[in-house]
């Protein structure tokens, strides 16, 4: 770990960086398009101590799932730290804002823009609210990202990158 943050495993073929050794879901789900998988991701290593959850193994699949378009999945990823580490404290805002992310990435996916744009608001803000918490990214640039490729002005969703600069 360079600064106390987990060092990318390996960047498959397309230079996107994984962090996590969790294998990828064979199918990402779209509420409406697809079944409902069965099981969630379960806990793959949530920290007890909330100022340690950023390098969790549970964090760092979250990022995984981002960076593979599996938004559904990071939802529920970082769901689970953000009831683990109390809905209500900085870090639990921080990861609202996120998973409120991935939601408006879910919805955009399913061709709903007008949801999209008010959960990537909402999340947008939340990421604001609760500053910076020890995150090892860019957290307010992500957030306009992402709400850029909501609103059609940006390509393709923006990845989220663990390394420090």
């Amino acid at each position: 770990m360079a600064g106390g943050y987990p060092e990318p495993v390996a960047s498959p073929p397309g230079g996107i960086p994984r962090y996590s050794r969790q294998p990828l879901p064979a199918q990402r789900h779209l509420p409406g398009c697809t079944p409902r998988p069965r099981e969630a991701a379960g806990s793959v290593g949530i920290q007890s101590d909330p100022e340690e959850w950023e390098t969790s193994e549970a964090f760092r699949r979250g990022a995984d799932l981002w960076n593979h378009a599996f938004f559904w999945e990071a939802h529920e990823a970082w769901e689970e730290i953000w009831r683990a580490v109390g809905r209500r404290s900085r870090a639990g805002r921080f990861l609202q804002g996120l998973i409120l992310l991935a939601a408006a990435a879910v919805k955009r996916e399913i061709g709903a823009p007008g949801p999209a744009s008010r959960l990537a608001a909402r999340g947008a803000r939340r990421l604001r609210e609760a500053g910076v918490v020890r995150a090892p990214f860019d957290a307010p640039g992500f957030a306009e990202a992402v709400e850029a490729w909501v609103r059609g002005t940006r390509a393709g969703p923006p990845p989220l990158r663990l390394e420090r600069s």
